[in-house]
Formats: structure tokens, C-alpha cells, sequence
């Protein structure tokens, strides 16, 4: 079963593509197929589900998705029946990532657009990735011109649902820092890839 472009899940918005914002990067996992065929992959922070069903749609036989905010849980859950041949293949467990721990090893973890938003989330991504033995990471995050620190002031993005605002501003300098600290190597696929937002980028790493 493909799944139609910019229609892979309709939540009223919510963790859907209309305007194909997320197209080049559904794209290039589609077209990079390989990494994900047969294999399990951990979604960490899925918002309402478009990656989980990219991977399952790209070849995952099982995607475990990891989102906080229990809202999103109930509106994919509303959608996906829709889509009868996938929900056996995706587990949703609702948690932090700050209080996740892999229940099992799984082939490939997937980190969109996450570290940004958390203080240590470096740390919590490495816990993860060493504790369910991963030899792949998918990374995407804003890229800055400097690093900083945002000021906590405890204020809440409107277009994430109970996400707080950014905290570190991360440059592609500390990301490749960060990769060489923990023995990863990544090589960018995609970069400045999403009109509108400062620059970004997506990673394929070798754990």
C-alpha cells in the first residue's frame, strides 16, 4: 500500500503535510527505502504520526512511536483506522522523552526536529540510541549562526501542543561536535530543506 502524497495522515492539520512542508523529507526516505525495509524503528517525539507512517509506508516492519502530548495519540489513532494494513505495524506509547526507556532493540531511531526544544536533549538522545542498540540515526534540527541558550520563561508554543519553546539554538558546527563526541558519523542529506524556518538540517548517521 503507497500512500498518497501530502495525505499521509488528516488531523485537522495536526501532524498532517497540506502545504508539503515535510515532502522533502518523506521523499528522501522513500527514496532511501533500504534503510527501513524490514527493519524497527524508534520514532521519538512523533507529533501526531507522519514519520511513523512514512517508515511503514518506505518498508518498517514495526515503528514504535514516542509522543508526550496524548492528544496526538487519540487523533492518530482516529485517522489510522483508516488505513487497515498499517496498524499493526505501529505501537504508540505515550511518554516524555525524559522518562522513555526502550522496551526493546530496534534497527533505526528517528530524532526530528527534537534536541532544540529540551535541555540535555543530547543526553536523553544518546541514552536512547545506546540503550535499544540502534546502527542508525535519522537527525533533523534547526541550524543556527551561533550557539545560545534560550532564557527559560516557561512559555508554551501555541503550534505544539504542550512543547516549550526553543531552548538551545544548536549551530552545524556543535552538531558534527556532538557526533564526534559520541563516535557517530553523519553525513548531511538534507539541508535548508523547509521554507520559512531558519536553517535546518537532516543527518543519516552511523551509530
Amino acid at each position: 500500500m503507497r500512500l498518497p502524497n501530502n495525505s499521509i495522515i488528516n488531523c485537522g492539520g495536526v501532524g498532517s503535510d497540506p502545504d508539503g512542508r515535510l515532502a522533502p523529507m518523506s521523499a528522501w526516505m522513500a527514496s532511501n527505502s533500504c534503510l527501513f525495509e524490514g527493519k524497527s524503528v524508534l520514532d521519538i517525539a512523533s507529533n501526531a504520526g507522519h514519520f511513523p507512517l512514512v517508515y511503514v509506508d518506505a518498508g518498517a516492519s514495526f515503528v514504535m512511536a514516542v509522543e508526550p502530548r496524548k492528544v496526538f495519540e487519540r487523533l492518530f489513532n482516529e485517522s489510522i483506522i483508516k488505513l487497515s494494513e498499517f496498524p499493526n505495524r505501529i505501537s504508540w506509547i505515550v511518554s516524555t522523552v525524559e522518562d522513555f526507556t526502550p522496551p526493546q532493540c530496534f534497527d533505526v531511531v528517528s530524532c526530528l526536529g527534537l534536541v532544540y526544544h529540551m535541555k540535555n536533549g543530547w543526553g536523553h538522545l544518546k541514552r536512547i540510541v545506546d540503550g535499544c542498540g540502534a546502527k542508525i540515526l535519522i537527525l533533523d534540527t534547526m541550524l543556527f549562526d551561533s550557539h545560545s541558550y534560550a532564557i527559560e520563561t516557561g512559555r508554551i508554543n501555541s503550534n505544539c501542543v504542550g512543547l516549550v519553546e526553543i531552548v538551545e539554538r544548536p549551530t552545524k558546527k556543535l552538531v558534527e561536535k556532538k557526533f564526534e563526541e559520541f563516535g557517530w558519523t553523519g553525513e548531511l542529506v538534507l539541508e535548508n530543506w523547509q521554507i520559512g524556518n531558519p536553517l535546518r538540517g537532516m543527518w543519516l548517521v552511523r551509530l
